[in-house]
């Protein structure tokens, strides 16, 4: 009997441990974001280090970030020149959903540059953003129906390029993914 329920306990604690792993959402809406952030980073990285602009474009619909390395600098995307399309896990889409977003008209982003239809920044050689701006990141339920307390953002800053990784907890967004 005491086998039992040693045996009983020892599997509530795994159980218990792992339960918190069990969504998920939160988890993968941090790695979904901390990702992004990265190519995004890398982005900005390759245009200093190859002296040519590279872009990053939100693709709203179908969900993806296309990476663009502009060779000759003509906001083209001529043939030769080097695209990435990196699609967004499917229990993440961009936007606030019912979060508040980090600036007013910031959701799903604020950029206005665009690229054939699509919201873009573009780093410059010296490390330079075309603008400052807030790109939101929202987890969904298999249902497809958003969460109402979880969300993430990637503010950009033009001056520096620099790109900070924003988490939406407890009713207001810290500097944290």
């Amino acid at each position: 009997m005491l086998e039992i329920l040693g045996g009983s306990a020892v599997l509530v604690a795994i159980f218990g441990l792992a339960l918190p792993r069990l969504d998920g959402g939160s988890h993968r809406l941090d790695r979904e974001a901390r990702s992004l952030a990265l190519v995004v980073e890398s982005a900005r990285g390759i245009a200093m280090h190859r002296e040519y602009p590279v872009a990053v474009s939100f693709e709203i619909v179908p969900q993806r970030v296309r990476v663009h390395h502009d060779l000759d600098s003509d906001g083209r995307m001529d043939p030769g020149e080097e695209t990435l399309l990196l699609p967004l896990h499917p229990d993440v889409a961009f936007g606030a959903g019912p979060t508040p977003p980090v600036r007013p008209r910031s959701d799903p982003t604020d950029l206005t540059v665009l690229r054939q239809g699509r919201p873009t920044v573009i780093f410059d050689p010296d490390g330079s953003a075309s603008e400052s701006a807030v790109v939101h990141l929202t987890a969904r339920r298999r249902s497809d129906s958003i969460r109402p307390t979880e969300g993430r953002a990637l503010a950009i800053e033009a001056e520096s390029g620099a790109v900070e990784c924003l988490s939406y907890r407890s009713g207001s967004w810290d500097a944290t993914c």
